[in-house]
């Protein structure tokens, strides 16, 4: 009976583990995926409306409010992805002497990748 206990606690720990694993790593994944996304205007008029939850008349009213914001917010989450895609340039130019073939290959991939986010949401 202890030995039947105890294989079963083990057993939960282990799919713990990989279930939380897993989780993380959907989780990370989701989050490096947005640190290059370019939000559009439209997105920071929702995230915002959704956040303030306003009735009907309030939404009327602070409607403009949001979308001249949303605007300057697009505008300078677009400047600050230029810059970090530029920062990572950089980085890539001074640690190529240093790479093997797979990881500029790997870094190559990634700048690409961003670059493509940029330039769709031109």
């Amino acid at each position: 009976m202890k030995k039947k206990s105890l294989i079963m606690l083990l057993g939960t720990l282990i799919v713990g583990i990989i279930i939380g694993s897993a989780g993380m790593g959907i989780y990370s994944h989701m989050n490096s995926k947005s640190i290059f996304e370019v939000p559009s205007k439209e997105k920071f008029i929702q995230r915002t409306t959704r956040m303030l939850d306003p009735d009907a008349a309030q939404l009327k009213q602070i409607q403009p409010i949001i979308d001249r914001y949303s605007e300057k917010a697009y505008i300078l989450t677009k400047e600050q992805s230029n810059q970090m895609f530029g920062n990572f340039n950089s980085m890539y130019n001074e640690l190529v002497p240093y790479l093997n073939d797979k990881q500029k290959e790997r870094i190559e991939k990634k700048l690409n990748h961003i670059k493509s986010i940029i330039q769709n949401n031109k």
